[in-house]
């Protein structure tokens, strides 16, 4: 499993970043914007994720959203060939 966060910490003045997360036979699990303090939690080596492009909704003024990605790397055996050793991976080390 390869954790992925997807943290919305802020959006102003836009239209679109409409989150979509998708199965490996290409269905839509989830669909919606994700609001400021929402977040998603996947498992990246299983799932696809994407956004839809955003727009200001008023040109005078700026316009962001902002997403805070945090990733943890596979920890499943079958995925440590060549990589480091599983307690680093995982966060724990014995010293």
């Amino acid at each position: 499993m390869a954790i992925l966060a997807m943290l919305c910490v802020s959006r102003n003045n836009i239209i679109g970043g409409v989150s979509s997360v998708y199965g490996r036979n290409g269905a839509i699990i989830f669909t919606g914007i994700v609001e400021p303090g929402e977040m998603l939690l996947i498992d990246d080596a299983e799932l696809w994720h994407d956004a839809s492009p955003i727009r200001r909704m008023d040109d005078s003024r700026p316009g962001h959203r902002d997403i805070l990605i945090i990733t943890s790397p596979a920890c499943r055996e079958s995925e440590q060939k060549g990589r480091l050793p599983k307690q680093e991976m995982c966060g724990t080390r014995h010293l």
